[in-house]
């Protein structure tokens, strides 16, 4: 009960919040100022409500240069919310930096498609690898080199590979280090293994309804 009545009242502090960031100070071009916030507008007029909660129309043009802008580019809840209904997801992530890359459900597993430099590879999905790893049976395909891992290593880890880019071949991303392995048991067509850690430092966001992975540097 406790914890309820703390969110509510957090919720009820931060709309208060919100509610004192929607008034204003407007200034006439008499000198007069008023805390407001705008209810409304047309083009020659706006609708103002004062601290008292009274409302008041006055002509845009009795108000100063700087407040007729502010009004100008003020929308109204309404607007707002018809604006972000038309906004696409895909258009929000490119303005991020995010890129997109295509995904393939086969049956039971997810696959992605990266180009490493220039050469497109085959990636299962898999959280429980930390970095991404590359079959080394597809290293020579895919013109890598193997550099080998500081430190030795552990385990099958033959080496690493570090493409310069990771693109969808019309935009790239700096190329990450995938480890190289031999990978039993994925099908023959895959090359390697992605997620867990990867997905995490890159904001990776999995869009399967558009069968999109979408990551940034």
């Amino acid at each position: 009960m406790l914890c309820m009545k703390t969110s509510c009242l957090a919720g009820l502090l931060l709309l208060a919040g919100v509610a004192c960031l929607s008034a204003r100070e407007f200034t006439g071009k008499n000198g007069k100022k008023i805390e407001a916030e705008i209810v409304s507008k047309t083009g020659s007029e706006v609708e103002l409500k004062l601290e008292s909660g009274k409302t008041v129309t006055v002509p845009l043009s009795s108000l100063s240069e700087g407040d007729q802008l502010f009004v100008g580019v003020w929308e109204s809840p309404e607007e707002k919310q018809a604006k972000l209904k038309k906004v696409e997801i895909d258009e929000v992530l490119a303005a991020q930096g995010y890129v997109a890359f295509p995904i393939e459900i086969r049956g039971q597993f997810s696959v992605v498609k990266l180009r490493l430099d220039e050469t497109e590879a085959t990636f299962m999905f898999n959280h429980s690898v930390e970095e991404p790893v590359l079959d080394e049976r597809a290293v020579e395909r895919l013109g890598l080199t193997v550099e080998p891992l500081e430190g030795g290593g552990g385990g099958n880890v033959v080496g690493t590979v570090k493409p310069e880019k990771l693109g969808n071949g019309s935009e790239q991303l700096e190329g990450p280090r995938f480890l190289v392995a031999p990978i039993n048991g994925i099908p023959q067509e895959v090359d390697g293994l992605i997620g867990g850690q990867f997905f995490v430092d890159h904001a990776a966001r999995v869009d399967f309804a558009n069968k999109k992975l979408w990551i940034k540097e």
